[in-house]
C-alpha cells in the first residue's frame, strides 16, 4: 500500500513538473511568484558551466532615476532596439532622465508605435559586439510608426472561414499552454536548479575540466582559465567571434546599412538616431587569446561623421577587471554605469542646438 502511495506521489509530481516545463505561462507565473529559483541567479555563464570558481549571486544595480517624478525629467522619448543587455531587469526607464522609455528586441518585427510629437523622439540601436555583423549586415526596421494603432481591415467571412479562424486561434493558445520550444530547458530548471543539487553538478564540471580540459559547449575559458566566455565570443568558425577575420569591405557594408537604417527612421519621425555596440567580454578580458579583429574600433572609425555612436570601448579597456561580471557574459554595475552615462551624455550632445 505504501509503495503504491509513493509511486502515485512520484507520478503526480512528475506530471506536475512536466506541466510546468511545457506551459510557458505557468512556468513564468511560478518564476514571478518566486516559487521557482531564478535560473540565472548565479549568472548565465555559471548556469552553463557549473564551475564553482565562477559562481556568484547576481545583484541588482542602483538606478539613478528610481522614484524620480516624470515631470522632473527631460521631455524626451527614448526608444531602443536591443539585445540581452537591455532586458528590463538590466535597463529600464529608471536608468534614464527622460519622460518616456521603450525597448524592443531585435527579434521583434513591425511593432506599431505612435510617436509623441510633443516630445523629442530619440532611437537607440544597440547590439552586443558578437551580434554586430548579423544585426548590421542588413537594414533592420523593427518599429512601424503609425498615426493610430492599426487593425486588420474587416472582411466578410463565411461560416467555414470563421470556424477555421477559431480553430487556428485556439490551437495557438493550446500550444502555448501545453508545449513550448524551451520545454527541455524549463524541465532541466525545474528538476536540477535547486541549490542542494549544485555541488553535485559543480563536482562533475570540475572533474571534466581537470581530467579532460573540457567545459560545457555553451562556454569557453580564457587561456589562463581565469575568465569564462560565451562560446560565440571565441569560436573562430563563427562570425560572432571577436577573433574571426573581418574584411574592410564587410565593415563598409555594415556602416552603409546602419546609415540607411538611420535615414529611414528619421523619415518616419525620429529626430535623432544613435548607435551602440557593447564590447564582448572576450574582447576586453582576452584580446590576445586570438587574433582580435578590432570590430568596434574599425566600425567607429569608418562611421565617424556619419552618425553618433556611444563609445564605451576605450573606458572598458581602461577598466578591464571591473566592467564584466565574473559569472556572466554581461556587465557589472560599474560597466553598466559607464554605458548609461555615455549614452545620456551622447543624447545631450545630439540634442544641443547646432
Amino acid at each position: 500500500m505504501i509503495k503504491k502511495i509513493v509511486v502515485g506521489l512520484v507520478l503526480v509530481l512528475a506530471w506536475f513538473a512536466l506541466a510546468i516545463g511545457a506551459s510557458k505561462p505557468l512556468y513564468y507565473t511560478l518564476l514571478r511568484q518566486n516559487l521557482l529559483n531564478e535560473n540565472e541567479r548565479y549568472g548565465d555563464m555559471y548556469r552553463f558551466s557549473n564551475l564553482p570558481q565562477f559562481k556568484q549571486l547576481q545583484i541588482g544595480c542602483k538606478r539613478p532615476y528610481d522614484g524620480v517624478d516624470s515631470s522632473k525629467k527631460q521631455n524626451v522619448a527614448l526608444y531602443s532596439i536591443g539585445d540581452s543587455f537591455l532586458e528590463e531587469w538590466r535597463i529600464n526607464s529608471n536608468d534614464f532622465p527622460y519622460k518616456f522609455y521603450k525597448n524592443i528586441h531585435w527579434h521583434d518585427e513591425n511593432i506599431q508605435t505612435i510617436l509623441d510629437t510633443n516630445k523629442t523622439n530619440i532611437l537607440l540601436l544597440q547590439c552586443a559586439e558578437r551580434h554586430a555583423r548579423e544585426r548590421f549586415g542588413k537594414v533592420p526596421l523593427n518599429y512601424k510608426i503609425v498615426k493610430s494603432y492599426e487593425s486588420e481591415p474587416w472582411l466578410p467571412r463565411s461560416r467555414l472561414q470563421r470556424l477555421s479562424d477559431l480553430i487556428t486561434e485556439n490551437w495557438k493558445t493550446f500550444k502555448e499552454f501545453v508545449f513550448t520550444p524551451e520545454t527541455a530547458d524549463h524541465l532541466e530548471h525545474v528538476f536540477f536548479s535547486a541549490d542542494w543539487l549544485l555541488p553535485l553538478k559543480e563536482s562533475k564540471a570540475s572533474l571534466t575540466l581537470n581530467l579532460f580540459d573540457r567545459v560545457n559547449t555553451s562556454a569557453s575559458l580564457s587561456k589562463d582559465k581565469k575568465h569564462i566566455f560565451y562560446y560565440k565570443d571565441t569560436d573562430t568558425a563563427l562570425i560572432n567571434s571577436c577573433y574571426s577575420r573581418l574584411e574592410d569591405k564587410e565593415l563598409d557594408g555594415m556602416v552603409a546599412n546602419v546609415d540607411s537604417t538611420i535615414k529611414a527612421y528619421k523619415r518616419l519621425g525620429f529626430q535623432q538616431v544613435i548607435v551602440s555596440i557593447i564590447p564582448s567580454k572576450a574582447s576586453i578580458l582576452a584580446p590576445t587569446d586570438g587574433v582580435y579583429n578590432h570590430l568596434i574600433e574599425r566600425f567607429e572609425t569608418k562611421a565617424e561623421g556619419k552618425f553618433p555612436i556611444v563609445n564605451v570601448y576605450k573606458e572598458y579597456t581602461q577598466n578591464r577587471a571591473n566592467v564584466f561580471a565574473i559569472n556572466d557574459t554581461h556587465w557589472t554595475c560599474f560597466g553598466k554605469n559607464i554605458w548609461v552615462n555615455n549614452t545620456t551624455d551622447l543624447i545631450d550632445l545630439v540634442l544641443k542646438p547646432k
